[in-house]
């Protein structure tokens, strides 16, 4: 099991296929990856939650419950007690779900169809949907996520947490809020973004000996921003530069009262290198701005004024921190409002 994230991420389709090309090219059996990734998430267990005695796990239908079955069978020969609350029955499962759910049987392990008191147990596993969820969770499964997340137990999620959209990070209906996620073979793109850093937990990667291969043949949907890659973008500057050889950032923002936007945009572009930075903002604002980032240039707006020297000084152009979406007049003065700004633009196009 991997100890860090790897730097690049995927849609949940891609990994769908590619997990199976990479086995048919490495001629490994896709029921050989699921039991990898049941001890992947065993190891987890034991790892985060040594002490743990009693674990529910809860599975639904296809290979996140076969996941879910494989996790149980290691925890029952480990000494483990364990629970596996169905919400699917388990006969109905095809596949290399089926295979892991046989295996379980014949290991002497059972089922239950009804919820347990879920406060009994000292973790609970998460295998009920996984990353091909395309509609909001309901039902059953609905009213599990909810018994879980207001249990006060420990959760491992298995791949993602169910309820979590493997591309968009969005919730669909409710999530699981995972303590910890353990993701198999690749890093989908929805653990990333939307809401999962609230339901994800803490993100465990396992690539199940099959991530180098498969990095090889996917290209990848993004990447995280490592220390090389800003090393790369931001090298180091001649001991003769200076600040008109790094561009000439132009804020325009900051309609009456919302200042602090504007305020921000502009320090961050100083912060980032920018080597000049103007600031075009209501006149109340100016004062407040040098006093408090003396680097800043800055130019009050009024009614009728041309922005065209300003936006020709500029190398690039930000439009829209703090101005509101209000057209017309603001409080007692002309407004910056953003409507207003794009009516400026286009004239002078």
């Amino acid at each position: 099991m991997a100890t860090s994230l790897p730097q690049s991420f995927y849609r949940a389709e891609q990994v769908r296929e590619g997990e199976q090309a990479v086995a048919r090219a490495l001629d490994i059996p896709m029921y050989q990856l699921m039991l990898r990734a049941g001890q992947a998430v065993f190891d987890s267990i034991n790892q985060y939650y040594p002490n743990a005695a009693r674990l529910l796990i809860v599975c639904g239908a296809g290979n996140n419950a076969g996941d879910g079955y494989v996790i149980a069978r290691l925890a029952k020969s480990a000494g483990l007690n364990v629970t596996i609350w169905s919400l699917v029955a388990p006969e109905k499962l095809s596949g290399d779900a089926a295979t892991a759910w046989q295996e379980w049987q014949d290991c002497g392990g059972s089922v239950i169809k009804t919820q347990p008191t879920v406060t009994q147990f000292d973790v609970i596993v998460d295998a009920m949907l996984g990353t091909g969820l395309s509609r909001a969770v309901e039902g059953d499964f609905a009213q599990a996520v909810r018994v879980i997340n207001h249990c006060h137990v420990p959760v491992v999620a298995v791949d993602i947490p169910s309820g979590l959209c493997a591309n968009s990070g969005c919730v669909k209906g409710v999530a699981i809020a995972a303590d910890i996620t353990v993701t198999l073979i690749a890093l989908k793109q929805g653990l990333l973004t939307g809401q999962a850093v609230t339901h994800r937990g803490e993100l465990i990667f396992a690539g199940l000996n099959v991530a180098t291969a498969f990095a090889r043949q996917a290209e990848p949907a993004g990447q995280l921003i490592s220390d090389d890659i800003k090393t790369q973008c931001l090298p180091p500057r001649a001991r003769s530069a200076h600040k008109g050889q790094f561009g000439r950032v132009l804020c325009l923002g900051g309609d009456h009262g919302m200042a602090g936007a504007v305020t921000l945009c502009a320090q961050a572009a100083l912060r980032t290198g920018a080597g000049l930075v103007k600031v075009v903002t209501q006149k109340d604002h100016t004062l407040m701005l040098v006093t408090r980032q003396p680097e800043l240039m800055t130019q009050s707006w009024a009614p009728g004024q041309s922005l065209g020297d300003a936006l020709s000084w500029a190398t690039h152009i930000v439009i829209g921190p703090g101005l509101g979406r209000v057209r017309g007049r603001m409080h007692s003065g002309p407004s910056l409002s953003r409507h207003g700004c794009l009516r400026l633009l286009m004239r002078m196009d």
